[in-house]
């Protein structure tokens, strides 16, 4: 059997079905009514994968949600929720990205579906040592690709966006581990999205690098007003490898 995996859902039907349909494909399931209950269960195989039923579950879970990451911190998240009436992508994309979701479906969904993503965080390592994902937010394509080969060739992951407004509408960027984004960008910028994402994504640090703005701002400057406004380190450019690897280490220790 595959698993375990942890389904949360305040609604029995809901969980017996989504176990019963899972069961058959070959995963052992776990199931509670809610993330707190899940945070308190009792000693057993950790779980590697969770299946979060957003519907009934308190408008605010962040802190519950928190306390199951905290406990099994390598663990993967696939949210579910019926349709969002009267909300946009962006607004159902910004209640999943607060409950550390890793995947989001509408439902309903098929079991093979559901399935077919849950063996696809698993083949990701998630459950185990899995490799950690960090958002790269930049214009300048050339600093996206030398940050991701930095972060690939000492075992992270990496997605590259050119600006926020990318990087807030792409599910691809859900469940992420820290953020390296650039201070000065058109739209946007950075200064936004280090706010945003200090404010929002609790538990995920944020990274800003400079290299000033011609000659009205230094990259000291830059940097300090970026630590004022809620990011957790600074780094400027031109970056040095080293010194990438030294923040990420400190920032997201061994799980």
């Amino acid at each position: 059997m595959k698993g375990p995996v942890l389904i949360v859902s305040s609604a029995v039907e809901v969980q017996e079905a989504l176990a019963g349909g899972l069961g058959k494909l070959g995963f052992q399931s776990v199931l509670a009514r809610s993330p707190a209950a899940a945070a308190e269960l009792g000693p057993g195989p950790a779980p590697k994968l969770a299946v979060l039923d957003l519907d009934g579950i308190d408008p605010a879970p962040g802190p519950a949600i928190a306390r199951l990451k905290a406990r099994w911190p390598n663990m993967g998240v696939v949210a579910l929720a019926q349709p969002q009436r009267g909300k946009s992508d962006l607004e159902v994309l910004a209640v999943v990205r607060e409950t550390g979701a890793h995947a989001f479906f509408v439902k309903p969904i098929s079991d093979a579906e559901l399935a077919k993503r849950l063996l696809d965080l698993l083949q990701k390592g998630f459950g185990g040592n899995r490799r950690r994902m960090v958002l790269v937010v930049d214009d300048s394509a050339t600093i996206g690709e030398i940050l991701k080969a930095y972060l690939r060739k000492h075992g992270y992951d990496a997605v590259v966006k050119p600006d926020w407004e990318t990087a807030l509408s792409g599910w691809d960027t859900l469940g992420i581990d820290l953020v390296i984004t650039d201070i000065f960008m058109p739209g946007m910028g950075g200064v936004e999205g280090i706010k945003y994402a200090s404010q929002n994504w609790a538990g995920v640090p944020v990274v800003a690098m400079s290299g000033g703005l011609d000659t009205r701002m230094t990259p000291d400057d830059a940097l300090l007003a970026a630590r004022k406004i809620g990011a957790d380190a600074a780094l400027s450019k031109p970056l040095a490898e080293h010194q990438v690897v030294e923040v990420l280490k400190r920032l997201l220790p061994a799980a």
